[in-house]
């Protein structure tokens, strides 16, 4: 019998999330060697499962609730909680080759992964995002209500979190009011958590039906 899934607590704001990474810091400097090795693994020679370790620390540097929870096929690869009740559901494809396209069967994933969330999450909106080399799919993969995370933009992900983490762990402000800061810096920021979805996730492009 297998033992009941946990769900994740809700994140709280965004800004009070990524506040506290900084909290543990005598010299807030420490935090940027520490994001620099949690988001290594997010390159194409890591193995898949030092990239999806990697993903679920660049949510929590994000501010977002995250985890890696694929159970025998059962759920996403990653979960990233954000604010407002939406999950970002994620099927990470780290090992594909540059130029091919996402699959019925890559999608097929993608689609059981959501399935479980919005059996566990009831509440939440989900998103579908495959990080995937580009942003091409087969026709057959109807993947056209599906998002994708290019490794491009991944990697413009990975530097907008490292100027916010940078800002912020050399900042002279009081502990207290790094929370402050940091939400001042999320205003104008792109990876504010409304805003993500729009800068950062595309859609598929269809390119054979094959």
């Amino acid at each position: 019998i297998e033992p009941p899934y946990q769900k994740l607590s809700p994140p709280s704001s965004q800004a009070k999330k990524i506040a506290a990474l900084f909290f543990h810091y005598k010299y807030r400097r420490g935090a940027i060697n520490e994001f620099e090795n949690a988001v290594s693994g997010l390159n194409k020679e890591a193995s898949a499962s030092n990239f999806e370790q990697s993903l679920v620390e660049l949510g929590k540097y994000l501010g977002f609730t995250a985890e890696r929870f694929d159970d025998k096929g059962k759920g996403p690869d990653v979960l990233w909680l954000m604010p407002d009740d939406v999950g970002v559901v994620m099927e990470a494809k780290s090992r594909k080759k540059s130029d091919n396209p996402l699959t019925k069967d890559n999608h097929g994933q993608l689609l059981v992964a959501d399935e479980w969330f919005k059996e566990k999450y009831k509440d939440y909106r989900s998103l579908r995002v495959s990080v995937h080399p580009n942003s091409l799919s087969t026709d057959q993969a109807e993947a056209h209500n599906s998002y994708v995370l290019t490794y491009d933009n991944l990697q413009r992900l990975v530097v907008e979190v490292r100027r916010l983490v940078t800002e912020l762990a050399e900042s002279k402000v009081p502990q207290q009011e790094i929370e402050l800061l940091c939400a001042r810096l999320l205003e104008t920021s792109a990876i504010k958590s409304t805003e993500i979805a729009e800068n950062f996730f595309s859609k598929f492009e269809v390119v054979s039906k094959n």
